[in-house]
């Protein structure tokens, strides 16, 4: 089972039972354009490079604004477990700037596009038992700079809530620093902003008649 996953979904179903009962009702006009967002993910990892015995797993989550209606602008951070063979453990902590456009909160099912890219803070230990009593840990970091681009699908839960699903590949693009990777993931996006716009609001039977 995906803990990280699993958590994450959790809380974003607790956040989203919690929004008012009006939040269940039509889509944005506006889409995402001049909205904050946020977002929690999780899911799972595969790498293609690099010392590795399986899957591993990426949990985190990002802040952004809606430049336009179909364009997302993010800054994400997440963390990344890779599964290697011992003594090796790995580790990657990236911070990228997204992008992601397509329909947010405009439509029940859309397609979307993310490109990003920032620093990936790499962290590497390895045991050494040589000639100490105790095996001890040599860390070693780095923060090459990576590229991540994918795609998927947007499915809009309530007026402002919408569940995602995604695939992309990262690739880093020092020549010292050689790794591949793909994430599957899962999560919640969440419009901040205050989601009653007048043209939305809802109006009384009564007030109407007395008018």
């Amino acid at each position: 089972m995906n803990r990280p996953l699993v958590a994450i979904l959790t809380l974003s179903l607790v956040l989203c039972t919690g929004l008012s009962r009006n939040a269940f009702a039509r889509s944005l006009p506006d889409g995402a354009r001049g909205r904050a967002i946020f977002r929690l993910q999780g899911g799972t990892l595969f790498r293609d490079r690099g010392y590795s015995d399986g899957d591993g797993w990426v949990a985190g989550g990002a802040f952004g604004f809606g430049v336009t209606r179909d364009l997302l602008v993010m800054v994400a951070m997440e963390h990344i477990g890779v599964n290697i063979s011992q003594p090796y453990r790995e580790s990657f902590q990236p911070v990228t700037l997204q992008f992601q456009l397509g329909a947010p909160f405009q439509h029940r099912i859309a397609p979307t596009v993310e490109l990003g890219g920032g620093v990936y803070l790499r962290t590497r230990d390895r045991v050494f038992y040589g000639t100490y009593p105790y095996p001890y840990v040599a860390p070693r970091t780095s923060a090459p700079f990576g590229m991540n681009f994918g795609g998927g699908l947007s499915f809009l839960l309530a007026r402002a809530v919408s569940l995602n699903l995604g695939v992309r590949r990262h690739e880093s693009f020092n020549p010292n620093e050689s790794w591949g990777m793909t994430t599957a993931t899962a999560g919640m996006t969440f419009a901040l902003s205050p989601d009653e716009p007048p043209q939305w609001a809802r109006t009384d039977e009564a007030d109407l008649a007395s008018r």
